[in-house]
């Protein structure tokens, strides 16, 4: 890596206040690759992407976006170079007319700001006041460099944060923003004109433009230079009080602002304008142009400066194919070093395509949204052991993200059996209801599995789990339990005297061979002691079960089938207590949530 790509910034975070119902969002982090903006319509995603255009393209919104009519809104980000070395804190503030964009300096509060941002009058009343050498002359340059090097040899612990005008060269390093608004729907004109003028700017910026364009300015600042010489005699003139006057202009010809216009042709012959075509089809051409952003942006390759490709909802009016096609160009341009991508949608096919720790979800509490972002798995080797959890578990991010209450149990015979169960309790299932029911297939995981559920989504879980949980390897403990705010009784159960299965009586067990696993051949059939000496089995009753069901049936049982036939087998009031108790407070759960 070059020391200029090293030095490329990207976005790591953005923060904002009054901004809609972003009223005090904190820092939320961005993904180096792709970030993935969810929740309900009005949670504040559109305005996530509004506070990230008012970051790096100074866009202002409208004054009624502001939440408080009497306080600006702002937007804070932090700013990382690729190779850790640098970091830069900047923010915007939109006070109505205009977007203020600065950045937060370490600066001596003798000069009373920061050099490079300070016009000559000013430097020279903090030299006055600080008793620094002057320069001399009426150039401002020399001013800035000798403040700058007063300022390298003070004392660290003199300098103080301070929130200084952004400069311009610093603001040419920032990411440049691309952003596909889901308002263009109707006329995909805007972004092939933003497409092309992005391209144009960046073929003006290299050699075979720059030099022309370059001797052009020189030229012109050359041919004006008399007119500036006028402006500084006249205002010395009508200003006897000043020492001196610096004006001088500069010259930038790489922005263009390009005419579009898009028109389709009909198989049958003519054509029409692209804003009179449906809404699909002109998602469908947003297809192409999204495909055609990142053939020019694999053509850059790697670049010193970033690019951020904001959507907000993409996938408005697109087929599951489409919303297919979507993701993988999104997925592709994301993969390329220099571009960040941040997209705003409800498609369940883009949310369960991801990894975990990629999408911020945004919740509205009353008027004030709230972002989950469990992207704080910063290791490689952590973020992968919480994706390989969930879809090991068969859980979809799409339910990680959606579903309130989540009833954790630990194994087979509880996951067949636990939906039957539940409609008998609570007359409702499982999905009408609200709850998610998931089996771990071991305590460890239990624990891992709720830490992720409670601690980084916030989600309300029940945990029901075997009696010898408590001393089994990655066991469930009082401590943790604490930890996790679990109370036992009320959030935490332990059934049966080993194991869920020894938790259903005998008589009951006597009915599921009766009625599911008859004795095969006329044998003797089933007898209350058969289940008795299972209960008394040293690796547990269910592991007793199995070969005694299976032999006496001549047919394969395993515990799902076991499970399921417990189920169907027990009466209400003979499911177990706090088989019961486990269920009520899940369905409360989600009923309160």
């Amino acid at each position: 890596m070059t020391d200029d790509l090293g030095h490329r910034l990207e976005l790591r975070s953005l923060a904002a206040s009054n901004l809609r119902v972003l009223q005090d969002v904190p820092p939320t982090p961005l993904e180096p690759e792709l970030t993935v903006l969810v929740g309900q319509n009005g949670g504040g995603k559109t305005s996530f992407i509004n506070a990230i255009s008012m970051i790096l393209g100074s866009t202002p919104v409208s004054p009624q976006a502001r939440t408080s009519s009497d306080q600006p809104i702002r937007v804070t980000a932090l700013f990382e170079s690729v190779d850790g070395t640098e970091s830069l804190t900047v923010r915007a503030t939109d006070a109505g007319s205009r977007i203020q964009r600065e950045v937060l300096r370490r600066v001596h509060p003798s000069l009373g700001g920061e050099p490079d941002t300070m016009t000559l009058p000013q430097l020279r009343k903090a030299f006055a006041d600080a008793g620094i050498e002057s320069p001399g002359g009426t150039s401002r340059q020399p001013f800035v460099d000798a403040a700058n090097d007063w300022v390298a040899h003070r004392p660290t612990e003199d300098l103080e944060d301070q929130w200084v005008i952004l400069p311009q060269e610093t603001a040419g390093r920032l990411p440049r923003l691309t952003l596909f608004d889901s308002g263009d729907a109707g006329s995909q004109r805007n972004q092939v004109q933003r497409l092309i003028a992005q391209t144009s700017q960046e073929l003006l910026s290299g050699e075979d433009y720059s030099g022309r364009l370059a001797e052009i300015a020189e030229d012109l600042r050359r041919d004006v230079d008399p007119v500036l010489d006028l402006l500084k005699t006249m205002v010395m003139r009508y200003c006897p009080g000043v020492d001196g006057v610096d004006i001088s202009a500069s010259f930038d010809f790489s922005r263009t602002s390009p005419q579009v216009e898009i028109r389709l042709k009909q198989a049958g012959g003519g054509s029409i304008e692209l804003g009179e075509a449906g809404s699909g089809l002109a998602q469908r051409v947003g297809l192409g142009i999204y495909a055609a952003n990142l053939e020019t942006l694999q053509d850059v390759g790697s670049s010193a400066i970033g690019s951020v490709l904001a959507y907000d909802e993409p996938d408005t009016h697109l087929d599951y194919q489409a919303q297919r096609e979507l993701f993988e160009i999104m997925r592709d341009q994301a993969q390329l070093e220099h571009v960040q991508v941040v997209v705003a949608t409800h498609s369940v096919n883009l949310i369960d395509k991801v990894a975990l720790q990629a999408l911020r979800h945004f919740r509205l509490e009353g008027l004030r949204a709230t972002v989950e972002a469990p992207s704080h798995y910063t290791e490689y080797d952590e973020s992968t052991f919480v994706n390989d959890l969930a879809a090991g578990l068969g859980l979809r991010n799409s339910v990680l993200l959606s579903e309130k209450s989540f009833l954790v149990v630990e194994g087979e015979t509880e996951e067949r059996a636990l939906p039957i169960l539940f409609r008998k309790v609570t007359g409702e299932s499982l999905a009408s209801a609200g709850v998610t029911l998931v089996n771990t297939g071991g305590s460890g995981s239990v624990r891992r599995l709720v830490e992720i559920l409670i601690q980084d989504l916030g989600r309300s879980v029940v945990v029901l789990v075997d009696q010898d949980a408590r001393r089994s390897p990655g066991r469930i403990t009082r401590e943790w339990l604490h930890d996790m705010e679990l109370p036992e009784g009320s959030k935490a159960f332990f059934v049966g005297t080993k194991e869920f299965e020894d938790a259903f009586a005998d008589e009951v067990w006597l009915r599921v061979g009766h009625d599911h696993f008859p004795v095969a051949g006329g044998e003797n059939d089933w007898m209350l002691s058969d289940f008795g000496s299972a209960r008394s089995n040293d690796s547990g009753m269910g592991d007793a079960l199995v070969p005694l069901f299976s032999s006496r049936s001549q047919s394969s049982v395993t515990k799902p089938l076991m499970g399921e036939a417990v189920a169907l087998a027990v009466e209400t009031h003979e499911i177990p207590a706090e088989v019961q108790e486990a269920i009520s407070a899940a369905y409360r759960a989600a009923k309160e949530g």
